[in-house]
């Protein structure tokens, strides 16, 4: 494992990251961690308050979820149900999936 990979390992299970329900489409839910932030229409996505956002972003490690996110599939988080609203775009090391979502399904 790379020093890069260790330090992934360290935030996606500490403070800055959050429980979540990832169910793919006809499979079975698995809870994972994942980085949570906001989408903004114009900016893309950011960090800060969730309460009145539409569409979230939710990085994974791609290690964490047994298929590729894509639209169909639901993520639970803080009590809500989020629709994956397309297709994961994984990073540039291939380590990590991020994924936007609709709030509601």
């Amino acid at each position: 494992m790379s020093p890069f990979e260790a330090m992934l390992g360290t935030f996606f299970n500490g403070a800055l990251s959050a429980a979540v329900t990832y169910t793919p489409q006809g499979g079975e839910p698995v809870q994972v961690r994942a980085s949570v932030g906001i989408v903004d229409p114009v900016m893309g996505p950011v960090r800060g308050t969730m309460l009145q956002a539409k569409i979230l972003s939710f990085d994974f490690l791609r290690s964490e979820l047994p298929t590729a996110p894509k639209r169909g599939d639901t993520i639970a988080y803080n009590g809500e149900v989020f629709g994956v609203a397309g297709p994961a775009e994984p990073d540039a090391d291939g380590l990590v999936w991020r994924v936007r979502a609709n709030r509601g399904g």
